[in-house]
């Protein structure tokens, strides 16, 4: 019920949650007509946008599966097939810094190639994301403070907002003191800028520019397409509490 409408989620009562309103699955329909779904007992198309007609097959339990024809008219499938691999090729530490319940995202495109992206929590203040391309794997750490924001909605847990400044790792000589103690090897690590600060309502949202050297996330009152952060005293609220956040 929920993915064949308009603003009928079962997150809309969760201010906290992505997907409230219902319109992101939506999105899709830039490259399908017919996207199939098979998930627990039911196996479904969704046809003209809201139709729902059951159809075969079946997906292990506990999981689900989604399929997207690349069947519009107005868009050839070698374009769509391209600007989808673009976009999986994209996604990097950002993409994973702030979400709750995706830790890996794994993909392979047409050409054989494979890559995955994970987020691996060592304590409730450091993280480390790798990404993994064809065997290659790059690493990036990160201190990511979180806390509740002072924005109150009646019988909802509190908002939270988040921060992540990169990491970086250095091992180095430690002398040891007296005469039997020898030295040691310990790894320190430092906060280090990003070249460019993304705003994140959980993913980054790629209109906005902070002008900081470091990554932030509150759950803003955004346009539809999540791109950009609007003109709201309760986002200025998000804001400060941010920045309360880091001071703390």
């Amino acid at each position: 019920e929920s993915i064949t409408s308009i603003g009928q989620s079962t997150k809309r009562d969760d201010a906290t949650s992505i997907g409230k309103f219902g319109v992101g699955f939506k999105a899709v329909f830039a490259y399908t007509t017919r996207p199939e779904v098979r998930s627990g007992e039911f196996t479904f198309v969704i046809e003209d946008l809201f139709v729902p007609r059951l159809t075969d097959g079946s997906v292990p339990p506990g999981t689900t599966s989604f399929t997207f024809p690349f069947d519009r008219p107005e868009k050839a499938t070698a374009i769509a097939v391209a600007e989808v691999r673009r976009g999986l090729e994209e996604l990097d530490e950002k993409t994973l810094l702030f979400l709750n319940h995706i830790s890996t995202i794994s993909y392979s495109l047409p050409d054989g190639t494979t890559a995955i992206v994970m987020r691996e929590e060592h304590s409730d203040l450091t993280i480390t994301i790798t990404k993994e391309v064809a065997g290659v794997a790059t690493d990036s750490r990160w201190l990511r403070l979180v806390g509740d924001s002072t924005v109150a909605h009646p019988g909802h847990v509190p908002l939270k907002v988040a921060a992540a400044f990169q990491l970086e790792e250095e091992e180095v000589e430690v002398k040891g003191r007296g005469k039997s103690i020898s030295a040691r090897r310990e790894v320190i690590r430092r906060v280090v800028p990003v070249a460019s600060g993304e705003v994140c309502i959980y993913f980054p949202a790629v209109k906005e520019d902070s002008g900081l050297k470091f990554h932030v996330h509150a759950p803003f009152a955004s346009t539809v397409a999540r791109d950009s952060v609007r003109d709201d005293p309760e986002n200025a609220q998000l804001v400060a509490d941010i920045g309360r956040l880091i001071v703390e």
